[in-house]
């Protein structure tokens, strides 16, 4: 909010008027009825009375807040780190949010797209890693090399045959299936009669 209470108050100690202030710059009367209004006027016309009368613009205008607290450039400055501060916390919280959100969806993929979900059959995480590990063996790879053909990561496939993996995703039993030239249905669930494709 604007103000022109420096400037009042200077006029009204020397005695002058802002009608004869008025005549003095050459500013009409609609223009000299702003200031006691505190309305906005040009900064030509702030020049001209700090030009005539000898005074920086601090002394002629004030700029001050809602609060009607004056803005200085300290108290500007303080305002705009207060905002950029609270700019900081608003974004942490939406990443946060957004990091929550990727997690959970990550999850419900990993749910949605699981082989006992599809098939709707019971899936047994003992049994499963026991066909994992039998079938490595079967075809005589090591960890890593059967890591290296299928594309999963070594980590994932020793929690795949310890059985701490209880919720496989669908493209990694058919990864390990491409490997071992047998069925997903065997692999996950154990039926016979379609293992290694009949």
């Amino acid at each position: 909010m604007i103000s022109y209470e420096p400037l009042i108050e200077h006029l009204k100690s020397n005695g002058i008027t802002i009608k004869v202030l008025g005549e003095l710059t050459g500013l009409s009367t609609a223009t000299m009825a702003k200031f006691a209004k505190n309305e906005s006027v040009t900064l030509e016309t702030i020049d001209k009375i700090c030009v005539l009368l000898g005074l920086p613009i601090e002394n002629v205008v004030q700029i001050k807040g809602e609060d009607e607290e004056l803005l200085s450039s300290s108290t500007y400055d303080d305002r705009l780190l207060k905002i950029i501060k609270e700019l900081r916390v608003e974004l942490k919280e939406k990443e946060k949010l957004l990091e929550n959100y990727a997690a959970t969806t990550e999850v419900k993929k990993a749910k949605v797209f699981s082989p006992s979900v599809i098939s709707g059959r019971e899936f047994s995480a003992g049994s499963f890693s026991e066909r994992v590990k039998e079938m490595r063996k079967t075809v005589g790879l090591t960890v890593k090399e059967l890591a290296d053909l299928s594309g999963i990561t070594q980590p994932t496939i020793n929690n795949l045959e310890n059985g701490s993996n209880s919720n496989p995703t669908i493209n990694n039993v058919i990864k390990l299936c491409n490997v071992f030239g047998c069925s997903v249905d065997w692999l996950m669930f154990g039926d016979k009669e379609v293992q290694n494709g009949h």
